[in-house]
């Protein structure tokens, strides 16, 4: 009777049975990835778990995108040091277009950034729900046979 019960408590879970799905977590501007499991995953480890080709096309391209985010906002950021704050503890004048070309380029970085952000959410999104419905088809296409007869029992279930 035992073996009955624990034989059932498995086929049940096996209708549960969900994909691994991933989590965004927001922090400071940054976007953290989480497992199912509640593992905190890298970009490199979402990218390889990933198999929805849409998915991993847009992963890879704000991957690139975010890579330029920061070398604009290096170099904005640089300029307008340069421009700036170097005259300023020099005591020269300060140029105001140089500060302003620095200013420029570290918003054109943070405005790639948040797109890039925003393209990340949706191409995970878009990974949660595929996964969900080829977990759903394959509930749906398990076959759970019960043969009961006078000397023997069996359970099986077809996937």
């Amino acid at each position: 009777m035992e073996r009955i019960l624990i034989l059932l408590c498995v086929v049940l879970y096996s209708f549960a049975l969900v994909g691994q799905s991933i989590e965004i977590k927001r922090e400071n501007g940054k976007i953290g990835f989480i497992s199912s499991e509640g593992k905190s995953l890298s970009e490199r480890q979402v990218l390889e778990m990933v198999d929805i080709p849409e998915t991993k096309y847009v992963l890879r391209t704000v991957r690139t995108a975010k890579t330029t985010a920061m070398i604009f906002s290096g170099i904005g950021g640089g300029i307008m040091g340069y421009h700036g704050l170097g005259p300023i503890l020099s005591g020269r004048k300060i140029n105001y277009t140089g500060v302003v070309a620095g200013a420029g380029l570290v918003v054109l970085g943070l405005i790639t950034n948040s797109s890039g952000n925003r393209s990340v959410i949706k191409a995970i999104n878009i990974y949660n729900s595929k996964q969900k419905e080829a977990s759903s088809q394959n509930i749906h296409n398990q076959r759970l046979d019960l043969n009961l007869s006078i000397d023997r029992f069996s359970l099986s279930l077809r996937f």
